[in-house]
């Protein structure tokens, strides 16, 4: 789990970011504010690592940027035991690891999984049976699977 996030730089809103005081992520870590704040580039830093993609970082550089691109953040495996805290970083273009055990449900997550009425792709009728649950869902699935494949 994602522990704390110590330092981004030059990343959309985030031109020099450092961590103060108590800002650990807990369990349960709600993020909310005002448009514009860097909600959707956070969400970014996290899917680029979770899919080890440097890109979806490399295409948010803050305006009139004049320093690189780094972020830092801290992974622990265990929340009890501080000692299994690893450092991701992301230098260069590239993250030092990725960590696949993470999902950014976001408005990627969305338009990738979710039939939202606007558009009706064949990645997401594969997808779409991930959300369903219990017989009516079954059969919903059989449908889709009959009438698309």
């Amino acid at each position: 789990m994602f522990h704390k996030i110590e330092k981004l730089t030059s990343i959309g809103k985030f031109r020099d970011f450092s961590a103060h005081g108590d800002i650990a992520f807990k369990p349960l870590t709600v993020i909310y504010a005002e448009n514009g704040s860097g909600k959707t580039t956070l969400a970014a830093i996290f899917r680029s690592i979770a899919t080890n993609n440097p890109s979806l970082i490399s295409k948010r550089v803050s305006t009139n940027s004049t320093m690189p691109q780094m972020a830092q953040i801290h992974h622990r495996s265990d929340l009890a035991d501080p000692t299994t805290q690893t450092t991701i970083t992301y230098r260069r273009n590239a993250w030092s690891t990725g960590n696949t055990n993470i999902e950014v449900f976001d408005v990627h997550f969305i338009s990738e999984n979710v039939y939202s009425g606007f558009e009706f792709t064949n990645d997401q009728r594969k997808q779409l049976h991930h959300f369903i649950v219990g017989a009516q869902g079954i059969l919903i699935k059989q449908h889709i699977e009959h009438e698309c494949f």
